[in-house]
């Protein structure tokens, strides 16, 4: 407003904001079913809590991730990839490349959509299966040395490795024995399993800040993080 240029009797408004902290941890979650535990809310015991605002959205397959729903948050939480391993025409390594190029465009196109968030990137998780785990330990490795090392806007969550039992397979005690058709699953967290899961979102100053914690930290971006043994 220029000297002088208010008239008599005319009164001006102003307004002063302030960006809240919790904006700076706004989260999407995306990923495939094993992340439908993760809950955002207000209730610490049953959600991420107050402090970590967000949403999950559910892509069971890389196809289904959509980089439109990233517009508007800080924090991209990315868990996908086992169901389009688990394909009967993913035999090779050269197919797992495949899969994992396929998650490298979206990622590209996430970062394209929006680019100033920050993507963390979970492996596939074991099962208890010994042949996709192999594809599993391949698809890993892709990520740790070739994804992580060229793009810098990428962290990875490490510390998945805890989820397997002495035979290197997903454990019993964190799974579910029967899907909902009552068949074996062999895929499946059961609420023990959730609450690691949800633990691994709450190691570190990430995403949170000073103020709180949910995902690894910077050092999980090393080219050395774990990768779990296929038999």
């Amino acid at each position: 407003i220029e000297q002088g240029s208010m008239g008599v009797g005319v009164r001006y408004s102003l307004t002063f904001r302030s960006i809240s902290w919790r904006n700076r941890a706004a989260t999407c979650i995306i990923g495939d079913s094993n992340t439908g535990g993760l809950s955002f809310g207000d209730d610490p015991k049953k959600s991420f809590g107050r402090a970590l605002p967000g949403r999950r959205f559910g892509a069971p397959l890389i196809k289904d991730i959509k980089a439109s729903d990233t517009i508007g948050y800080s924090n991209v939480v990315l868990m996908v990839g086992i169901n389009d391993l688990k394909k009967d025409n993913v035999r090779t390594p050269g197919d797992v490349r495949g899969v994992f190029n396929n998650l490298t465009s979206k990622i590209s196109s996430i970062q394209t959509s929006n680019p100033k968030a920050r993507i963390f990137i979970c492996p596939v998780l074991p099962t208890k299966l010994e042949e996709l785990n192999r594809k599993g330990v391949c698809f890993n490795r892709m990520i740790i040395g070739e994804l992580i090392p060229s793009n810098f806007g990428v962290t990875f969550v490490d510390g998945f490795q805890n989820f397997l039992d002495e035979n290197g397979l997903l454990s019993r005690s964190l799974s579910r024995d029967l899907n909902r058709h009552k068949r074996p699953d062999f895929l499946h967290l059961n609420l023990r399993g959730l609450a690691r899961l949800g633990s691994l979102a709450n190691q570190s100053r990430d995403i949170r800040g000073e103020r709180g914690s949910v995902l690894p930290g910077p050092r999980a971006r090393a080219v050395h993080a774990t990768v779990y043994t296929a038999k």
